[in-house]
C-alpha cells in the first residue's frame, strides 16, 4: 500500500519535481519561514486506520502488539532551524469470548437429544495503553523545494497492558473439579493473542511452587517506561506552497525499565491456617517477573518518536 502511494505521488508531482520556483503564481512561498508552525501525520497510519475501519472483518486486523497513532509538530526559529515534538497515543480494548458448559446444569441433569446443551460464557478482556512524547531540534539544508533535514531528539514513553477474566461458572466447593481443562475448559484462547495461560492445570504453570486447579481473575502485565536519545536524517519535498511530503531515518539508544507483573488467582481448597477440612473459595496475588534492557538500533514505528522511515505529510502555516 505504501509503495503504491509513493509511486502515485511521484507520478503526480513529476512535472514539478525539478522546478526551482520557490513561490507560486500567486506569490505564495513554498518553503517554511521564521515563526512558521508545522503539523504532520504519517500517511501509512491514516490509510491503515481507514482501511481497518471500512473492512467488515475488522477483528482480523487487530495486532497483538500495542498500536498507537502519532502526530508531530514543528516551530521554526528561522528558515533553517526548527524545534520539533511528537505525541503518540494508543488505547486499545479487546474481548475474546469462549462458550463453556454450565457446570451445575451438566452435573445435576442429563441433556436429552435434541435439547440444547446449557452453555455459559467466559470473557477475556485485554486493555493496552501507550503514551509517547519527544522533543528535538531540526536543521535544514537546500535551496530548492527538495530539502534535507537532520538533527537529534529525546523521548519518553509509558506503556501498560492488563488482562481481566470473567467466568460464566462461579467456583463452587461442591464441584470436585472447579477448573476443568477438557470440553468445559476455563482455559481461554484468542485468535489474535493466542493462549491466555489463565489456568495452572499442569506443572508448566504453578502458583508459589504448587500445582493445582486455579484460574486467573486479573493480570497486570506491568508498566514499562522507555527513555530514548536519537539522531535522525531525512528529506522533504514541497509539492505545493507550505505543503510537503517526506520521510526520515533514525538511529538511537533506548533504555526500557519494566515494573513487576502481578496476578490475582482464585481457587478452591482448605485454608492453610485452618484445622478443619472445610473447603473454601479463595484468592491469592502472586508477583511475576520484571525486566529492563538497553537497545541501540535503527527505529521505525517506535513508541517514543512516532513513525520514522515512513511517508509523512506536512502542513505549514
Amino acid at each position: 500500500m505504501k509503495k503504491s502511494i509513493v509511486v502515485i505521488i511521484f507520478l503526480l508531482s513529476s512535472k514539478l519535481f525539478f522546478a526551482q520556483d520557490l513561490t507560486s503564481k500567486k506569490g505564495e512561498p513554498y518553503l517554511p519561514e521564521a515563526k512558521d508552525w508545522c503539523i504532520g501525520v504519517d500517511v501509512g497510519q491514516v490509510i491503515n486506520y481507514v482501511n481497518g475501519f471500512l473492512k467488515t472483518n475488522a477483528p482480523a486486523t487487530i495486532s497483538p502488539t500495542i498500536s498507537a497513532y502519532s502526530i508531530f509538530g514543528k516551530y521554526f526559529k528561522n528558515e533553517k532551524k526548527a524545534y520539533r515534538g511528537s505525541l503518540s497515543i494508543g488505547f486499545n480494548s479487546y474481548d475474546a469470548s469462549n462458550m463453556v458448559l454450565d457446570r451445575i446444569a451438566s452435573t445435576n441433569s442429563v441433556s436429552v437429544f435434541p435439547a440444547a446443551v446449557t452453555m455459559k460464557e467466559n470473557i477475556w478482556n485485554r486493555k493496552t495503553s501507550l503514551i509517547g512524547l519527544s522533543f528535538g531540534i531540526e536543521n535544514r539544508r537546500g535551496k530548492t523545494r527538495l530539502q534535507g533535514l537532520y538533527g537529534a531528539e529525546v523521548g519518553l514513553s509509558i506503556s501498560n497492558s492488563k488482562d481481566k477474566f470473567t467466568y460464566g461458572n462461579a467456583l463452587n466447593a461442591s464441584i470436585i473439579s472447579p477448573v476443568d481443562v477438557d470440553s468445559i475448559a476455563d482455559a481461554m484462547y484468542s485468535p489474535i493473542f493466542g493462549d491466555a495461560s489463565n489456568i495452572n492445570q499442569n506443572a508448566n504453570t504453578i502458583i508459589q511452587g504448587k500445582v493445582g486447579n486455579a484460574r486467573i481473575i486479573e493480570r497486570n502485565n506491568g508498566t514499562s517506561v522507555t527513555l530514548g536519545l536519537r539522531a535522525f536524517a531525512g528529506i522533504e519535498y514541497f509539492l505545493f506552497p507550505k505543503m510537503s511530503i517526506g520521510g526520515e531515518f533514525g538511529l538511537g539508544l533506548a533504555y526500557t525499565s519494566g515494573a513487576r507483573a502481578t496476578t490475582i488467582w482464585e481457587s478452591i481448597g482448605q485454608s492453610i491456617n485452618s484445622t478443619s477440612s472445610e473447603v473454601k473459595v479463595g484468592s491469592t496475588t502472586t508477583d511475576g517477573s520484571k525486566e529492563s534492557y538497553l537497545k541501540f538500533n535503527s527505529d521505525n514505528l517506535n513508541s517514543i518518536f512516532g513513525a520514522s522511515a515512513a511517508l509523512k505529510l506536512n502542513f505549514y502555516f
